[in-house]
């Protein structure tokens, strides 16, 4: 990745996360520095310091579909 710029007061992302998983759900939750979850910005524009209290929680839900075909 190139970026268009100086990477000047950018630091490394750091993270902690948390999966529970139930029947057919999975819960995430960050804590974080970073503020994007897109790639190029987590790894390359990332402002926050954890020593300064940059903290971000984040939350993701997935959920699992099967199809089943009916046997007759």
């Amino acid at each position: 990745y190139i970026g268009n710029g100086p990477f000047e007061n950018h630091y490394p992302a750091t993270s902690i996360g948390l999966d529970l998983e139930t029947g057919g759900h999975v819960f995430q939750f960050h804590l974080t520095n970073a503020r994007s979850m897109a790639d190029p910005q987590w790894m390359l524009q990332n402002p926050g310091q954890w020593s300064q209290g940059d903290l971000f929680l984040g939350f993701n839900m997935s959920r699992v579909f099967n199809h089943k075909t009916i046997e007759r």
